[in-house]
């Protein structure tokens, strides 16, 4: 396994933890306000593109 795959594994779960911070900070009705709307967005956006490497450094 990449060093650059294993950093995207990790960055990606940093991602993912950062969006379970802001759901449990929202809980329990998880009404997300713009800032923390975009937050999430951008989480999301960094995970996608760490599997998207991760898919380029390990399968393909």
């Amino acid at each position: 396994m990449s060093k650059k795959a294993v950093e995207s594994i990790y960055d990606a779960l940093f991602s993912l933890t950062d969006i379970r911070v802001i759901l449990r900070s929202s809980a329990p009705n998880h009404i997300l306000n713009l800032e923390e709307k975009e937050a999430v967005r951008n989480a999301i956006l960094r995970v996608e593109e760490d599997i998207r490497t991760m898919r380029k450094e390990l399968i393909e």
